[in-house]
């Protein structure tokens, strides 16, 4: 009888052990479950502030540099008139420039270069480097503020091709708007002065580009001390094939502000090569108001994510301490809890760091 009491025993026992592991088992099949839906969760929402943060950084561009923005808006849509000013196209024009960068493009690639080569590798854009997008925004922010510039810059300056400019005209012999004559090679630096000095006068008009350099006229030193003028008279024969296929300044009237922008090398800052083109110095300012909306965005961005991900963490850290039954009570409510905190800690961070970069704006 009692052997009979002891295997009795011993089978409830092993029955109690196999029920005890059954539920241990199934927790673990629960908390295995909770992990995976969590971490979809926590990824899934990283991911979407990823995208969200990227798309809402291009577009903010618009606030941080309206004077550029204004300029994209409408250069399209005007075109120099041959008389020395501009007149409005019914629809939009295209450049025939190789190079066609956008006013985005080159905000992104002078500021959030590695956004740029992100882009760059998924074909959005062509490859563009910060050197030359520091020029395009200098280029523009300079011509647009300056009174004899402003509101002349076109689709021709920005990317237009060699037929749109004329470009023929600039080292043509004779009377090429800086040629000097078929007898240059022969001729004192003083005497090539002289025939580029009453050429590029009369270019006025044709020569889309004759009110972005300093008129020779009434600032003959300034002119040819343009390093790029500098260099044609002084490197060049200009009526031979060499100064057209090699000068700089050739560059501006085969594909304009962008074929420059393409040759920035790595070596030469946008304002050294601002300088270089047109003898003068620039420099590009952001709208504090756009400077403080984007602190905004990237201080909620970091505030969300960080909070995210330490939760999850957390979350995790607590499953492992305190096994199955712990992982079991996180639910949907858990998953809700950590998005409310998520955003509460965004609107936070992006209050604070919006609030701080205003300041710092203001100082400058």
């Amino acid at each position: 009888m009692n052997i009979l009491n002891a295997i009795e025993a011993a089978a409830e026992k092993t029955e109690i052990m196999h029920a005890e592991q059954t539920v241990h088992n199934m927790m673990e099949v629960e908390r295995t479950k909770t992990d995976a839906a969590r971490f979809r969760f926590v990824v899934g929402a990283i991911a979407l502030c990823v995208v969200g943060w990227i798309t809402a950084s291009v577009l903010l561009q618009a606030r941080k540099y309206p004077i550029h923005f204004e300029f994209w808006k409408r250069h399209a849509f005007v075109i120099p008139d041959g008389k020395g000013g501009v007149q409005n196209s019914p629809t939009a024009l295209s450049g025939e420039g190789v190079h066609q960068y956008t006013m985005y493009q080159a905000v992104l690639a002078q500021y959030y270069t590695p956004m740029h080569s992100f882009l760059s590798g998924l074909t959005f854009y062509e490859s563009l480097s910060p050197q030359g997008a520091g020029f395009l925004l200098k280029s523009v922010g300079f011509f647009e503020t300056q009174e004899k510039t402003a509101g002349k810059l076109t689709l021709y300056h920005w990317s237009g091709g060699a037929r749109q400019s004329l470009a023929h005209m600039l080292f043509e012999c004779p009377g090429g708007w800086l040629s000097a004559g078929t007898l240059s090679g022969d001729m004192t630096t003083t005497q090539k002065e002289k025939h580029i000095r009453r050429n590029w006068i009369e270019s006025r008009g044709q020569n889309i580009w004759f009110d972005f350099f300093p008129n020779p006229q009434t600032h003959e030193l300034a002119f040819f001390s343009v390093p790029c003028i500098r260099e044609v008279v002084d490197k060049y024969e200009t009526c031979n094939t060499k100064a057209e296929a090699f000068s700089e300044l050739y560059a501006l009237y085969d594909g304009g502000l962008c074929a420059v922008a393409a040759s920035a090398k790595g070596t030469e800052s946008a304002a050294d090569l601002f300088k270089k083109m047109f003898g003068e110095n620039a420099s590009v300012r952001a709208n504090c108001a756009g400077v403080a909306a984007q602190a905004a965005l990237n201080g909620a961005m970091m505030s969300g994510m960080g909070t995210m991900s330490m939760m999850e963490m957390t979350q995790l850290s607590s499953n492992i301490t305190q096994g199955a039954t712990n992982a079991a009570s996180f639910n949907a409510g858990g998953m809700a809890g950590i998005l409310v905190l998520s955003v509460a800690a965004s609107i936070a961070g992006g209050i604070t760091s919006s609030m701080a970069a205003k300041e710092r704006c203001k100082a400058r």
